[in-house]
């Protein structure tokens, strides 16, 4: 419970700036698996398109702290998440 209280807390400004700022990955228009990726070793996320590197840069997704939690995820088998398509 208290990693889910952690990762609450960090995710809440991403998703104010994404209730803001919806058009920066196209909705719709294509899958998000084809906008990111994770990088080697599945703690950084990487654009793979343009519009996917103006994300990562614009919500800052690859800071210091959430990649310190993205590590504590995967340190207790959280990380990467799944994709459903």
């Amino acid at each position: 419970m208290v990693v889910m209280t952690v990762f609450v807390f960090f995710l809440r400004p991403f998703f104010q700036i994404l209730a803001r700022n919806a058009t920066l990955t196209e909705n719709g228009a294509r899958s998000q698996l084809d906008h990111f990726a994770w990088g080697e070793n599945n703690v950084l996320l990487l654009g793979k398109t343009p519009c996917g590197r103006a994300t990562v840069a614009t919500l800052e997704l690859n800071r210091t702290g959430v990649v310190n939690l993205r590590l504590l995820l995967r340190s207790v088998g959280l990380h990467p998440p799944f994709v459903v398509r």
